[in-house]
């Protein structure tokens, strides 16, 4: 019996695709307030693309940059969600996220801490908040496992901006449709095997 569930566990895993961790830095993206819409996958809302140098020019901020060129913003402040949507299911690990700050000082009444709600199918599956170092960029990871469609991102203070980088996401395994319709098959031969070796 247990070569049967080991060899049923083998088959499952070489039926299904693999899970990869994928991370979108956005830095083939245009800077200076470009509006993501559809961009690897995903639908983004009113998040928008801004270049480093240009924010830590324009704003004098003392942002600590992730990735060599861009990240990404609420596009909308003062709107009281963020919304970013898959058509397919996916783990959200993390990202790199800080509040909006100009030279130390809360010149946007940015957002303290974000709010991210995970869900599937539209039920909410997860939550996670994440506590902003102003004008630092850090690293949230979620610790989630199940797979979500959708998130929501709410944040605080008046003007609620804040910045993100590294988007860091799995995919799903599924199974492979022409390849697991042997899995029926392969599980009748072993167990007439079995009954023939016993």
């Amino acid at each position: 019996m247990k070569r049967v569930v080991v060899t049923l566990t083998m088959c499952l895993l070489v039926f299904s695709t693999p899970s990869f961790a994928a991370i979108l830095n956005f830095d083939d993206l245009r800077g200076g307030g470009t509006k993501l819409d559809s961009y690897n996958g995903f639908s983004w809302g009113n998040f928008y693309s801004y270049f480093y140098d240009n924010y830590n020019l324009g704003y004098h901020n003392t942002l600590s940059p992730v990735s060599a060129t861009a990240f990404i913003y609420n596009g909308c402040g003062t709107q009281s969600a963020m919304s970013i949507t898959s058509t397919s299911n996916f783990i959200f690990n993390g990202a790199y996220l800080t509040g909006w700050a100009n030279a130390n000082n809360e010149w946007y009444a940015n957002a303290h801490s974000v709010t991210i709600n995970g869900y599937l199918s539209g039920n909410k599956v997860s939550t996670y908040v994440a506590n902003l170092n102003l004008g630092r960029m850090n690293y949230f990871a979620t610790g989630w496992s199940t797979p979500v469609d959708k998130l929501v991102f709410t944040s605080d203070g008046n003007n609620k901006w804040f910045l993100m980088d590294n988007f860091t996401y799995n995919q799903t395994p599924v199974p492979v449709p022409s390849t697991a319709l042997l899995l029926g098959p392969c599980l009748v031969a072993i167990v007439l095997w079995r009954r023939m070796h016993t």
